[in-house]
């Protein structure tokens, strides 16, 4: 499942439009990305929350600019 997520992520990565010095840039120089996985809200809502509550403050912003 992580291998098939890394695919996509790598896809869109690459799609994405990038200045000319960049072009060959991995996305690991700009970006860490990690796969959480979740308890299902429908079925279990109070734990869903629980678990979702911390995300927003672990999301980190890369300071620079291209």
């Amino acid at each position: 499942m992580v291998g098939l997520l890394r695919k996509f992520v790598m896809k869109i990565w690459d799609g994405v439009p990038k200045p000319h010095a960049h072009k060959s840039t991995p996305l690991s120089e700009f970006f860490t990305v990690e796969v959480v996985v979740l308890s299902s809200y429908e079925e279990k809502e109070v734990k869903f929350k629980e678990e979702t509550t911390p995300l927003p403050s672990e999301v980190k912003w890369h300071s620079g600019s291209f």
